[in-house]
């Protein structure tokens, strides 16, 4: 028993095979779209961050330099010399010297520890002349 194929089979099925291979050609424009897309972000991506790494570097070196600018700032010797070149500052002589020296607060009150410190110092090195 022979079976014919009748005309409006192969019209069919040559419709599913155009079909398929029409979305089997989408896929694959939509895959290399897909890739070149990609691709193209990736690299805008590599630049951002080798820019931001040499930002970060010179922020980091500006860092350094005025971390190394205060520290020279806040030196005793650049002090002392600016005070001395920009004004006029010089050490005071022996005889400009005046001590004035408190005696240290003591944790009782009243009045009668205020008068005792007054009169008694804490340290003899205090009562001399």
């Amino acid at each position: 028993m022979t079976q014919f194929v009748r005309r409006a089979e192969i019209r069919k099925s040559r419709g599913r095979g155009r079909l398929a291979l029409g979305l089997a050609g989408l896929l694959v424009t939509a895959m290399l779209f897909a890739y070149i897309w990609q691709r193209i972000c990736l690299s805008q991506q590599l630049a951002s961050i080798e820019e931001l790494s040499a930002l970060n570097q010179e922020l980091a070196a500006q860092g350094k330099r005025l971390l190394l600018e205060s520290q020279k700032l806040n030196s005793w010797s650049a002090v002392e010399k600016a005070a001395v070149e920009k004004l006029g500052m010089s050490y005071p002589e022996k005889e400009q010297i005046v001590a004035a020296i408190m005696p240290p607060s003591r944790p009782e009150t009243g009045l009668a520890s205020v008068i005792k410190g007054m009169f008694n110092p804490v340290n003899p090195a205090w009562s001399q002349p």
